[in-house]
This record gives structure tokens, sequence and C-alpha cells, in this order.
């Protein structure tokens, strides 16, 4: 028994003392993969400045910089131009496991935590003195799957005037990596302006999931992935919300070999001056998207941008592009559909299209493309809206107000005079498209279906000739 403690001590001895190098090559590439990636990257640069390696430690110091102007979500942005580039000095503190005490796990691989200090920032921002503005600590678990935990310390703006002070409460997320599965969540408890405007957002929290593994995620692969940001207030002296959504998400047709994408936004209740509104609703959707085409696509942008190009030099090559992949993109049959919906006191409003290009099996010509009656023939869309008489009423109030903005007379009314007004124009507008066949009435609602398909074009069930 004895013995068998004693083999036992000594294999647990062993694999303490011998996890840590396998920990610190594991940790060694990783970071070098990183790197890698972020420097073949536009706009991105980062450099190891010193790397000390220890048995049970290491201590690694790098320079990053940041070129907004070279991101390609920027390239059209004379702000990002104008800004100069971003740069930072990074230390990211590593111990190895297989013993870690880490606020993220008791074992692992490594813990990694880095912190920067952003001191040149203070010159715009005020924060605590005695912290960094950014954390970020990452642990590798003995099954190579990661946990992430960042901080972003409270910070505040205020501009050269003084007359306005932005306040950040600061933000915190957790994460895990593991596999090719990615899940993480933060929050932001609120974000708000102090002086000439007077606004706060509150209870903002964000949500990510993606199915793909950290070197899928760094080469810039296809993924499905979903990202949910919701805000549970905005408040201020000219308009106030409640329970923002904004949800993208997109999946992945390997069959196919094609992708989708899915956006929806929802507002449970708006107010502006004397206007209430109440669960908006507004959801698109692009289906069967080729990957192919993306992935050229998602080349071309890098290839253009780490070679220097200009944004119209850029510009043309994407446009010959699709040209040339348009063909491809429409033989997957792509589909483009919305969803509208919301609610006033005075009723509610939906609406529905969907459209596709159908039925596309030979090689399209160019000729093809400029043709009219070829995308008759191949589109397919069927729209329908309905809306209550009040909310309909509502609408074409807003649109006359507006156009009688400038009238001197209309300016001159009481409030219930100008309502008054309104309501009788908007009756006789109403009256018009019923009875032009543009809007049926049925059961207290005004509703407009259209059609599109075989190259027939229908209104509320009339044929219209194209």
């Amino acid at each position: 028994m004895k013995k068998l403690l004693l083999v036992g001590a000594v294999v647990v001895a062993g694999a303490v003392v011998a996890t840590p190098k396998y920990a610190s090559s594991r940790f060694e590439q990783q970071m070098q993969d990183v790197i890698a990636q972020l420097n073949a990257a536009p706009g991105y640069k980062v450099t190891i400045l010193s790397n000390e390696q220890g048995w049970f430690s290491a201590k690694t110091q790098l320079a990053l910089a940041v070129d907004l102007a070279q991101l390609p979500q920027f390239a059209n942005d004379p702000i990002a131009a104008d800004l100069p580039q971003l740069q930072t000095d990074v230390t990211l503190d590593t111990k190895f496991g297989p013993l870690l005490f880490d606020e993220n796990g008791l074992f692992g691989l490594y813990s990694s935590s880095a912190a920067i200090a952003a001191e040149p920032l203070r010159k715009y921002l005020t924060w605590d003195a005695e912290q960094p503005l950014y954390k970020l600590v990452v642990t590798s678990s003995l099954t190579n799957s990661l946990q992430v935990h960042d901080e972003i310390t409270a910070a505040n703006f205020s501009d050269d005037t003084g007359r306005l002070t932005f306040k950040f409460s600061g933000y915190e997320g957790d994460g895990s990596w593991s596999g090719k599965t990615l899940h993480y969540a933060g929050n932001i408890d609120s974000l708000t302006s102090e002086g000439e405007f007077d606004a706060a957002i509150k209870d903002i929290k964000i949500e990510l999931t993606a199915d793909t593994d950290l070197a899928g995620a760094l080469a810039g692969d296809l993924y499905a992935s979903s990202t949910t940001f919701t805000a549970g207030s905005f408040t201020s002296d000219y308009f106030n919300a409640a329970k923002l959504l904004i949800k993208a998400a997109n999946t992945i047709d390997s069959k196919n070999d094609t992708s989708s994408i899915q956006a929806r936004y929802e507002l449970a209740e708006a107010h502006y001056q004397d206007i209430n509104i109440n669960n908006m609703m507004l959801s698109m959707d692009i289906n069967n998207i080729d990957n192919g085409f993306l992935r050229d696509f998602q080349q071309l942008i890098e290839d253009g941008y780490r070679a220097g190009q200009d944004t119209e030099a850029v510009q043309m090559q994407m446009a010959s592009l699709i040209e040339q992949k348009l063909p491809e993109l429409l033989k997957k049959s792509p589909q483009l559909n919305f969803e509208l919906g919301a609610e006033v006191p005075e009723g509610k409003l939906s609406a529905k299209l969907d459209s596709s290009i159908a039925d596309i099996t030979q090689q399209v010509t160019a000729q093809q493309l400029t043709d009219k009656f070829f995308w008759l023939q191949h589109l397919k869309a069927h729209l329908n809206a309905n809306a209550d008489k009040g909310m309909a009423t509502f609408i074409s109030n807003v649109v006359l107000k507006e156009q009688l903005a400038y009238s001197p007379q209309f300016a001159q009314m009481s409030a219930d005079e100008q309502k008054q007004m309104l309501d009788s124009q908007s009756g006789v507008v109403l009256d018009q498209l019923i009875q032009t066949g543009m809007l049926q009435e049925k059961d207290g609602k005004l509703v407009l279906e259209a059609a599109i398909e075989q190259g027939q074009t229908t209104l509320n069930g009339n044929p219209i000739p194209l």
C-alpha cells in the first residue's frame, strides 16, 4: 500500500513538474498564431518587444498598433482617416499549470492576463489612476478549452468647451471557447451624457455565439454565429425608448455551400413629443448566398487593402467580381425577405415581403442581366400589408404634417385645428387609394396585396401590365 501511495505521489509530482513545459509550448504556439493572423489583417501591427520564459511563468511585452483608416469597415470614413494611429504596449503575465489558482479555474494549462494601460488616452479620458483601461484574462483548461474574462474600467470624457460630459460605467464580459463552440456575454450598466444634451442608455448587454475554433476565426473562415445587443432603456430631453433589441445571425448550409443572414430589430416602447409607438419590429433575411462568392469577396477586400490599394480601386474590383459571380449567385436561388410591425393607440400595422430569384438552371449571359424581362421571368415576390384604419390615418397624418411644416397658415392653427385638418385630409387620401384599387378595405383594415410571379404582376388580385 505504501508503495502504491509512493508511486502515486511520484506520478502527481511528475505531472506538476512536467506539465508547465507543455503548457509553455502550447501558449507560445497560440500566441504566435494570433500575432501572425493579426499582422496579416489590414490596419493591425503587433510586435514582440520581449518574452521572458520561466518554468512556471512567463512575461511578454507586446507593442500593438491599430490604424483605423486601414480597416476595411472604415475605408470610406473621413473621420477615421484624420485620426492618429492608435499605439499602446501590452504586458502578458502568464502562469503555467496544472495548478493555476486563477479566477477562471483552479486547474489548467495556462492563464494569461493582459493589462492595457492606454496612458496616451488620458489626454481625452479620465479614469482611476491606479487602473489600466482594459484587462483581459484567458485561461486554457487541461482539455484546451478557453475561459475568457475581460473588463473596461469606468471612464469619463469632456469636450474642450466643458459643456458636454460623457460617463461610461465600465464593462465586464465572460466567455468560453470549447472546440468549435464559442459563448460570450458582456454588460454595461450605463452610458450617459450631461450638459448641453442630457441622455442615458442603461442596462446594455451583448451576447455572442459562434460555431468555430480559434484557428478558423483568425483565418476568417465562414461559420455560423449570432450576436444580440439589448438595452433596457434610453432617455433624453426629446426621445425616450425602452427594451431595444438588435440581433444579427448567419447560418451555413454545408450541403449547398450557401449562407443565410438574419437581422432583427425590436423596440417595445418609443415616445417622441406627442407620438407613442409600441412593439416595433423589423426583420430582414437574406438566404441562399453562394459561399464561393463570399470567400472571393472577402479575399478581394483583404488583398486590396493589404496591397495598399485606394478605396476606388477596391470598389472597382468589387463591382467586377459581382458581375463575374452573379450567375452563380442567381443559380443558388437567393431570397430576400422583410417583415415589419408596429402599434400606436389608434391601431396596428403589419407587413411581410417574400422575394426570391428562382428557376435559373442554365448559364446566365451578360445580355440577360440587362434584360428586364429576364428578371421578371425569374423574380418571385409577394407583399402582404395591412393596417387598422386608425393606424393608416396616423401614418397619413405624419406625412401630411411634414409636408405642411413650412405653411404659415398651418403654423397659425391650434393643435386641435391642425389635427382636425389632418384627419380630414387623410380621410380623403385614403378614400382615393381605396377607389383606385391601391388599397382594399377588409374587416375594418386597409389591406395591400401585391405579387410578381412568372412575369405576371398583380395588385390586390388585379393584373397590372408592365
